[in-house]
Protein backbone atom coordinates (compact mmCIF):
# COMPACT_ATOMS: atom_id res chain seq x y z
CA UNK A 1 0.00 0.00 0.00
CA UNK A 2 1.12 3.92 -0.68
CA UNK A 3 1.88 5.27 2.48
CA UNK A 4 1.11 8.68 1.04
CA UNK A 5 -2.41 7.56 0.02
CA UNK A 6 -2.89 5.52 3.37
CA UNK A 7 -5.98 6.33 5.37
CA UNK A 8 -5.07 6.81 9.60
CA UNK A 9 -8.18 6.63 11.84
CA UNK A 10 -7.35 8.42 14.46
CA UNK A 11 -9.29 9.28 17.76
CA UNK A 12 -8.94 12.26 20.09
CA UNK A 13 -7.40 11.51 23.59
CA UNK A 14 -9.25 13.34 26.15
CA UNK A 15 -7.72 12.25 29.19
CA UNK A 16 -5.24 9.53 30.64
CA UNK A 17 -4.94 7.35 33.84
CA UNK A 18 -1.25 7.68 35.34
CA UNK A 19 -0.10 5.94 38.19
CA UNK A 20 3.76 4.96 39.56
CA UNK A 21 4.65 1.58 40.01
CA UNK A 22 7.57 1.98 42.75
CA UNK A 23 8.94 -1.90 43.02
CA UNK A 24 9.42 -1.50 39.19
CA UNK A 25 10.45 1.90 39.10
CA UNK A 26 7.49 2.16 36.29
CA UNK A 27 4.85 4.19 35.55
CA UNK A 28 1.11 2.50 34.28
CA UNK A 29 -0.83 5.00 32.12
CA UNK A 30 -3.87 4.18 30.46
CA UNK A 31 -5.44 6.75 27.74
CA UNK A 32 -9.21 7.99 27.55
CA UNK A 33 -9.96 8.33 23.96
CA UNK A 34 -13.39 9.47 21.78
CA UNK A 35 -13.93 6.65 19.03
CA UNK A 36 -16.60 9.31 17.16
CA UNK A 37 -16.55 12.76 16.85
CA UNK A 38 -19.99 12.78 18.41
CA UNK A 39 -19.32 10.54 21.54
CA UNK A 40 -19.67 12.45 24.78
CA UNK A 41 -16.65 12.67 26.75
CA UNK A 42 -18.28 10.78 29.60
CA UNK A 43 -18.81 8.01 27.39
CA UNK A 44 -14.62 8.43 26.16
CA UNK A 45 -13.42 4.46 25.89
CA UNK A 46 -10.30 3.87 28.05
CA UNK A 47 -7.25 1.80 26.44
CA UNK A 48 -5.13 -0.88 27.69
CA UNK A 49 -2.54 -0.06 30.44
CA UNK A 50 0.46 0.13 28.88
CA UNK A 51 3.91 0.31 31.03
CA UNK A 52 6.68 3.09 31.11
CA UNK A 53 9.87 2.80 32.00
CA UNK A 54 11.36 6.02 33.57
CA UNK A 55 13.74 6.17 30.84
CA UNK A 56 10.50 5.60 28.22
CA UNK A 57 8.52 8.25 29.83
CA UNK A 58 11.56 10.85 29.96
CA UNK A 59 12.20 10.01 25.50
CA UNK A 60 8.07 10.37 25.34
CA UNK A 61 8.30 13.78 26.90
CA UNK A 62 10.88 14.78 25.04
CA UNK A 63 9.31 14.13 21.82
CA UNK A 64 6.03 15.40 22.92
CA UNK A 65 7.56 18.72 24.23
CA UNK A 66 9.40 18.66 20.83
CA UNK A 67 5.84 18.22 18.83
CA UNK A 68 4.57 20.86 20.72
CA UNK A 69 7.42 23.54 20.08
CA UNK A 70 7.14 22.68 16.16
CA UNK A 71 3.25 23.36 16.26
CA UNK A 72 3.97 26.44 18.32
CA UNK A 73 6.56 27.99 16.06
CA UNK A 74 4.65 26.67 12.49
CA UNK A 75 1.63 28.51 14.03
CA UNK A 76 4.11 31.60 14.81
CA UNK A 77 5.44 31.99 11.67
CA UNK A 78 1.83 31.79 9.98
CA UNK A 79 0.82 34.89 12.14
CA UNK A 80 4.13 36.75 11.13
CA UNK A 81 3.89 35.77 7.65
CA UNK A 82 0.03 36.76 7.54
CA UNK A 83 1.13 40.25 9.09
CA UNK A 84 3.45 40.81 6.81
CA UNK A 85 1.37 40.43 3.58
CA UNK A 86 -1.08 43.09 4.68
CA UNK A 87 1.87 45.52 5.29
CA UNK A 88 2.62 44.70 2.05
CA UNK A 89 -1.01 45.17 0.79
CA UNK A 90 -1.40 48.55 2.66
CA UNK A 91 -1.77 50.73 0.10
CA UNK A 92 -3.18 53.99 2.00
CA UNK A 93 0.42 55.89 1.41
CA UNK A 94 0.53 56.99 5.09
CA UNK A 95 3.91 56.66 7.07
CA UNK A 96 3.96 54.59 10.35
Amino acid sequence: MDRNNEVIQTHPVVGWDISTVDVYDAMMIRLHYLSSMDQPQEDALVDRTLWLTTDVARQLINILEAGIAKIESSESLSIILCNCHRIKGDRSGGHR
